[in-house]
């Protein structure tokens, strides 16, 4: 489905992706839009909006882009409870390292199906997800927009190392994050 050698790359253009991602934030989320539609005049690209970032509407923007690629955008109590009982415990980059090591399923970018999820990785850190959709990638940017865009029209910080990993059940993703939360749920109870 994919073929990271044939994908455009442009750092110039992920450059300003970063930019207007860092800057226009919260209140002035809503800016992004025009602001990513114009950097089509000079950096042609193909991100389109899925879902907008209402800064009222917390249903809107109050999940990771970790939350959706693995199905846990709306969480069931169980997860808002380890959460809210271990805060550093949330789906973070290191849950998704933990999926990595123990539920997912690697495969090469030309097995991609579509739910899949892809993983971006900057100096071999995790810093951003998505799901495959039809040789696109759908995302959310930080606290902001939910996007389709091609693999590498994404910020410059998300990194350029992708990997690719077949899609997980919501239950799956549920399981592993208890699974991911007991070490400190037990830690603690000692």
């Amino acid at each position: 489905m994919f073929d990271p050698l044939r994908e455009v790359h442009d750092p110039v253009m992920r450059e300003e992706l970063d930019a207007i991602t860092d800057v226009y934030v919260r209140e002035r989320v809503g800016e992004q839009i025009a602001l990513i539609q114009a950097l089509g005049k000079d950096h042609p690209h193909s991100i389109s909006l899925v879902k907008e970032a209402i800064p009222d509407q917390p249903d809107t923007f109050g999940y990771t882009c970790f939350q959706h690629a693995f199905g846990l955008t709306d969480p069931p109590a169980v997860v808002v409870g380890i959460a809210t009982q271990y805060p550093d415990l949330y789906p973070s980059a290191e849950f998704v390292q933990f999926l990595i090591d123990h539920e997912l399923t690697e495969v090469t970018a030309g097995e991609v199906r579509d739910s899949d999820v892809v993983v971006y990785f900057a100096d071999g850190r995790i810093k951003h997800a998505g799901k495959a959709a039809g040789g696109f990638v759908i995302s959310k940017w930080g606290t902001a927009h939910l996007w389709k865009h091609r693999l590498f029209e994404v910020p410059l910080a998300y990194g350029s190392q992708l990997r690719f990993f077949r899609a997980i059940t919501r239950e799956d993703s549920v399981f592993a994050f208890i699974e991911y939360g007991a070490p400190s749920a037990r830690v603690d109870a000692s």
